[in-house]
Order: structure tokens, then sequence, then C-alpha cells
């Protein structure tokens, strides 16, 4: 299994940090690179759960899946600068509610 992490002071508290990850409407603003928005066909925020959604980018939609852990472990690099996007548009996205 392959683990991505990342971290970034946000301010916001806690709870609306949490808030946005657990609401899939929210989620959908503001997760993903910036200039996407996201569908979210399943979304199952507890242990053991899975996330379904179709990405939309500005010219097109995709789909992450990965098959093992070395097609994740190539990825990396691009995951780890879109998750940086990502942290980016929470910090927004939280601002706006605090």
């Amino acid at each position: 299994m392959s683990v991505f992490r990342s971290s970034r002071e946000i301010p916001a508290t806690p709870q609306a940090v949490f808030a946005a990850f657990q609401d899939p409407t929210w989620l959908a603003r503001w997760w993903g690179p910036n200039g996407n928005t996201n569908t979210f066909h399943r979304f199952e925020f507890r242990d053991g759960g899975s996330w379904l959604f179709t990405m939309h980018g500005p010219l097109v939609s995709w789909y992450r899946v990965f098959e093992n852990s070395a097609f994740a472990e190539n990825a990396r690099r691009f995951l780890e600068t879109s998750n940086e996007q990502n942290m980016e548009r929470l910090a927004v996205e939280v601002g706006r509610v605090h």
C-alpha cells in the first residue's frame, strides 16, 4: 500500500477543516488541482469507505484509479503537486466561512 502525506497550516478551526472533508458538496468545490471541479458518485466518509468521483478539468474529465502500488509510486510527483493545490483551495474555502 502506498501512503501520500501532505501538511499545511490552515487558518481555520479544526472543525471547519474536518467539515470541508466530510461534506461531499463542499469537498467537490475545492478537491483537485486549480481549475478542476468534481462530481461525487459515491462518498463513504468512514473507516474502510470509498470515494468514486469524476474530476472535470478545464478541457477534460478523468478518473484516478491505482491498480497497484508501483503505478501509485510513479504518480507521486503529480499527486504531491496536486495536493498542494488542494490545500490552497481548502484554505480559501474554509476561510469563507470563518
